[in-house]
């Protein structure tokens, strides 16, 4: 939410841009829940009793409901690309123009590999948050809010034994989340200092051949190259576990909900349209809370971006009240 109310005053500069993409979404996201709703009464209404008029009324509802989809779709993409560009244009600005108003202490404190790492992978980190990540957000929560409110309606029980459940595909994740921002942290400082080495040895090229100090070089950039592939592992491997565990607890879920669910069948507490619904729509909503998994290595990699570019940011003599609180988010405030 601290997110969000800190990018307001770059979206409010593009209303409509910005409605016309949440309506968009919401249009998506509904036809995506409704849809294997539909499966319940395709089964319990048309295909069991062999009701050719009302599967017809159903099919057509949903090619209608499909294409008003699609069309809604393409224009929300077109309007959060147009939306996404004016903020990263407004932002790169601003940065631009902060940087040039540094003083000299600053320039002497850091070193152009410091800078240079800061406005090229951190700036494209937050790019990937306000174009990507953040859009992304908002879809799939709605999707997972919706859907529940469907389940819930199939079928409460179910639906509460699978919350239960679902809480686990956030814990591993939150017990992790720590580490991997202390390794991501070391990546970014790793790759800072290879940065300035290089930039040394460019500048520094006639005298180093000079002096002879090839092999020296060599060796210092050879340790820096082993520090990034290590550091580059470690972070790589938490990543991989932050995206893996929520998959994991969903397949545990999959399998209990079958076992559930056919004892609702058996005792008469749930038709098999219903639970082909529910089934349907627990897969989509439990691909949606996996697809927030995926966040949580970006989220990760933008906090630090955010920390290290506020670090420049504090040097400045001018400090813009608006663009800092941006670049120092938590990630636990998205």
């Amino acid at each position: 939410m601290q997110f969000f109310r800190t990018l307001m005053p770059y979206l409010l500069q593009n209303k409509l841009l910005g409605i016309f993409f949440i309506c968009g979404v919401i249009v998506e996201v509904i036809y995506a829940v409704a849809a294997p709703l539909s499966l319940k009464y395709l089964v319990d209404e048309a295909f069991v009793p062999k009701n050719f008029q009302v599967f017809i009324v159903i099919l057509s509802i949903l090619v209608m409901g499909g294409a008003l989809s699609i069309c809604a779709g393409i224009g929300g993409n077109y309007a959060l690309n147009k939306l996404s560009g004016r903020v990263i244009q407004r932002l790169r600005t601003e940065l631009f123009t902060h940087m040039q108003k540094q003083s000299l202490p600053f320039f002497e404190k850091y070193r152009v590999g410091d800078l240079v790492t800061r406005f090229s992978s951190d700036m494209a980190s937050i790019e990937r948050v306000i174009c990507q990540s953040f859009p992304f957000l908002i879809k799939e929560t709605l999707s997972i809010v919706m859907g529940l409110v469907l389940l819930l309606v199939l079928e409460w029980k179910l639906t509460l034994a699978m919350l239960i459940g679902s809480v686990l595909m956030f814990i591993g994740p939150k017990l992790l989340q720590g580490r991997a921002e202390a390794s991501n942290a070391r990546y970014k400082e790793a790759q800072e200092q290879f940065s300035n080495m290089i930039d040394e040895t460019v500048k520094g090229y006639k005298t180093i051949k000079a002096l002879h100090q090839q092999e020296r070089l060599l060796q210092r950039a050879q340790g820096q190259i082993r520090d990034l592939l290590s550091f580059g592992l470690n972070m790589h491997i938490l990543n991989s576990l932050l995206e893996r565990l929520p998959l994991t607890v969903l397949l545990v879920l999959n399998g209990t909900m079958i076992g559930f669910g056919g004892y609702l069948i058996f005792h008469d507490e749930m038709t098999v349209g219903d639970f082909i619904a529910f089934f349907t729509l627990f897969l989509s909503v439990g691909q949606s809370a996996s697809n927030l998994s995926y966040l949580i290595p970006n989220l990760i990699d933008s906090s630090i971006s955010f920390k290290r570019i506020a670090e420049i940011l504090n040097h400045q003599q001018v400090c813009r009240k608006r663009l800092l609180p941006l670049l120092c988010l938590p990630l636990t405030s998205t």
